[in-house]
């Protein structure tokens, strides 16, 4: 079995002078794109694709051992208030490990996925860190704020490459505990920001490449298409 797949930050040294300030706040703003040949037929257009259930999404391929399961309703977990109970899911996203130093990390983030007329939003204010006796022994998941919002836009052509937009925002508002509260401020924003920063390149760039090409495949493949209509039936 192959070890998972894990996402390194910076290292440090650790004979840094301590500070006062313990909060660090970190965050990044990502966008892609990637372009489609137009569809074959009227009936298949990129439109109709990004409007499926967006309980499908579970099917796209994610990066580096990312793991995407659909949630039910009665879950009990804390995610945004949705504009409508229309085309709404609730998702748990396993997140690639992620080091810094000699820490490692597995975030577990909770989303809410809306289908509205023009665009597909995602997003969360729940992520749960696991993988290590850190975690518990300073209590880190009671001190953090977490919050992202990815819109999926789309560019729908009859005579020319349509396209898929991603645009993420991820904030992150963090106690840092001991030891590392001794590192100052500057640098462990440096290696929060180049963490998330890796973390979300590799994740929506290869989400939206899979993204369309699987719209690809829908779009060519009339048996795909019926299996992708008999899921939602089953819904």
């Amino acid at each position: 079995m192959m070890a998972p797949s894990v996402i390194r930050a910076f290292t440090v040294p650790s004979h840094v002078e301590s500070v006062k300030d313990t909060r660090v706040e970190v965050g990044h703003r990502s966008r892609a794109r990637v372009a489609l040949d137009r569809s074959p037929k009227a009936n298949v257009t990129l439109s109709q694709y990004m409007r499926l259930p967006v309980e499908q999404y579970v099917l796209i391929k994610l990066p580096l051992d990312s793991e995407l399961t659909k949630l039910d309703a009665g879950s009990g977990v804390d995610v945004p208030e949705m504009e409508s109970d229309n085309n709404t899911g609730l998702f748990k996203l396993l997140v690639p490990p992620i080091t810094f130093t000699n820490l490692t990390l597995q975030p577990v983030v909770f989303a809410a996925v809306e289908c509205r007329k023009n665009e597909v939003v995602i997003h969360s204010h729940t992520c749960v860190l696991q993988g290590s006796e850190f975690i518990e022994r300073t209590r880190l998941n009671e001190r953090f704020d977490f919050k992202v919002e990815t819109s999926l836009t789309w560019e729908d052509n009859v005579d020319s490459d349509s396209f898929i937009y991603a645009n993420t925002r991820i904030e992150v508002d963090v106690d840092v505990p001991r030891p590392f509260n001794r590192i100052p401020k500057l640098i462990l924003q440096r290696i929060g920001n180049a963490a998330v920063k890796i973390s979300l390149k590799v994740i929506q760039g290869t989400f939206v490449e899979n993204l369309a090409s699987d719209y690809s495949k829908w779009s060519q493949d009339e048996p795909y298409r019926l299996y992708r209509a008999s899921l939602s039936q089953r819904a």
